[in-house]
């Protein structure tokens, strides 16, 4: 895919000019995580994105939902993803929209204050629900 593309080429060239290589691919990883998944159900949102954890025939769902002025400049559906481990944390999991799409990270953690989070695509989403 062209994403794939475009990180190998930005990698190589961030290693070659600046000596800098960015962080590998996010892939899941194959073996069970053991962890239960259902401690991130909920929903996380932020301005114009709302993200639902769920948990449905033992994996974990996340429903993406964009919200408020973002919905009414973009014509989308919500997006039912599945979350797979990346890790044995239970903390990390990939996503991708299609089999040729590559691997989307997502983290669930706490902010300083205790309030669990979802980091999304660059963005913090606090737990709302």
């Amino acid at each position: 895919s062209s994403a794939s593309l475009g990180h190998e080429l930005f990698s190589e060239v961030f290693t070659e000019f600046a000596g800098i290589r960015p962080p590998a691919a996010v892939e899941p990883t194959a073996e069970p995580v053991g962890l239960s998944p259902a401690r991130h159900t909920g929903r996380y949102e932020r301005v114009s994105h709302r993200f639902d954890v769920s948990v449905r025939d033992g994996e974990l769902h996340l429903l993406s939902t964009l919200t408020g002025t973002l919905e009414d400049m973009v014509d989308s559906e919500p997006e039912d993803l599945i979350l797979h481990p990346v890790d044995t944390t239970g903390n990390r999991f990939a996503a991708r929209s299609r089999p040729e799409d590559p691997w989307m990270e997502f983290v669930f953690s706490r902010l300083a204050d205790g309030t669990p989070y979802l980091h999304a695509g660059g963005r913090l989403n606090p737990k709302a629900v």
